[in-house]
């Protein structure tokens, strides 16, 4: 089944900015594009001053909400890694990195890393760094001096691609100048009348109106991305004419009031709303412009680091309730052995379930000891009521958190934000007399 049509180019928007040297490299890329290329994106690594992001990231993080300086030790881990990383590909002869997303129906055939190389790089080396970082499901390759890291089928087609001249995407490509950061958006003719035949029309929470809003109204973009300390952003969209321009650009608002609602229930609100506040589109004839200068790096910069908060403490608690799962399984196991006996402590249940030693720490709260609450009831585990309403493991606290790990007899784990249900559920979690 081919990716929904409307979220591959609304995704081309928003990815480019992550993935993506001067237009005279960009022949390098040709022998690896065709009509079903929708993105490129280059990156010019020579320009990626670490010192500078580290010390972006670091008054993102100061101007930003309670909590985030956790993010000190992680973002230097970060950082200090990739610049190791880019060191190795520098020294090996690495220079431009491309990206191409293609409109493919499998995804192992939508996107791959392209790294030409020049005589007398080491090939095996540059290849060795790109190996490195490779995502699941890809694997790496040296094709005629050009290092690929790709899915393993497409791996396999490279070395008898066709491609196709692409003028659209050379043109948007040199649009971008000498930007360190820049990507060409070029949805071919050919991906647009399939669009315009697989959905004929925008989804409803996006107006529902014909396809060729975007169609039309997105013929080309070019996005560049200028590098701390100087960050900035600007995109740039042509449409088919004034007409296409300017609806398009109303569905730009449209879907930036989406983000903002979605930002909101993410409680990433304010920042991202001040953000956006500087991204409204601008239109000029048959071009869209945003443009994001040094003034809201700032706000970009503590949006950043509230987002990179929000997603490490999702991750904690993921690893906690995974720990808890666990000592529920251990519980379990144990009652099956024992004449449906719960076990006397959460030590024998994690014995039991086989697991690590770091299975009854909480990694919210790894100082905290014990880390977990045994409920055990006073009675076999067949003889409790109801054991996917029984509190049999919760997170120890002092004071109420956002939110709460509770585990439940019958195995399963729940995220409770609210303190007086959980202590409704605590309090029903009693034998009957």
């Amino acid at each position: 089944m081919k990716p929904n049509p409307i979220h591959a180019l609304l995704l081309a928007l928003v990815i480019a900015p992550s993935f993506a040297r001067a237009a005279d490299t960009d022949a390098a890329i040709a022998p690896f594009v065709d009509q079903q290329t929708i993105l490129v994106a280059r990156i010019d690594t020579a320009a990626i001053d670490f010192s500078a992001i580290r010390k972006w990231m670091d008054d993102g993080i100061k101007g930003s909400g309670n909590g985030a300086q956790d993010l000190s030790g992680p973002v230097t881990s970060f950082t200090n890694a990739a610049e190791k990383w880019l060191g190795d590909f520098h020294k090996a002869g690495g220079g431009t990195l491309y990206l191409v997303v293609n409109f493919a129906e499998k995804a192992d055939d939508a996107s791959f890393f392209v790294a030409p190389l020049k005589a007398g790089n080491d090939a095996k080396a540059v290849e060795a760094a790109l190996a490195s970082i490779k995502p699941q499901g890809m694997q790496t390759a040296v094709i005629n001096q050009t290092a690929f890291l790709a899915g393993p089928q497409l791996v396999a087609r490279l070395p008898q691609f066709k491609p196709t001249p692409r003028p659209d995407l050379a043109k948007a490509l040199a649009d971008a100048g000498k930007a360190p950061i820049a990507a060409a958006i070029v949805p071919s003719e050919e991906i647009r009348k399939v669009f315009e035949a697989m959905s004929p029309k925008l989804p409803e929470e996006l107006g529902g109106g014909p396809i060729t809003i975007v169609t039309n109204g997105l013929r080309t973009g070019t996005l560049t991305l200028e590098m701390p300390p100087a960050a900035a952003m600007s995109l740039k969209i042509r449409s088919s004419d004034a007409d296409a321009a300017q609806s398009f650009t109303t569905l730009l608002r449209n879907l930036i009031q989406m983000m903002r609602q979605e930002a909101v229930r993410g409680g990433l609100g304010p920042q991202f709303n001040m953000l956006t506040s500087k991204l409204d589109p601008q239109v000029a004839g048959d071009q869209i412009s945003f443009s994001l200068k040094a003034e809201s790096s700032s706000q970009a910069a503590s949006l950043f680091a509230d987002s990179l908060l929000k997603a490490r403490q999702q991750a904690l608690a993921m690893q906690a309730a995974n720990n808890m799962k666990q000592l529920l399984l251990g519980c379990i196991m144990y009652a099956n052995d024992h004449k449906e006996e719960l076990p006397a402590t959460l030590d024998v249940a994690a014995k039991t379930a086989d697991g690590p030693e770091t299975l009854l720490t909480n990694p919210r709260d790894p100082k905290r000891k014990p880390a977990f609450v045994y409920h055990k009831p006073d009675a076999p585990l067949n003889k409790i009521p109801s054991t996917s309403k029984w509190v049999l493991i919760y997170e120890a606290y002092d004071q109420w958190p956002k939110n709460l790990c509770v585990g439940f007899a019958d195995g399963h784990v729940e995220i409770v934000s609210n303190e007086n249900e959980f202590k409704k559920m605590l309090e029903e979690s009693t034998m009957p007399k």
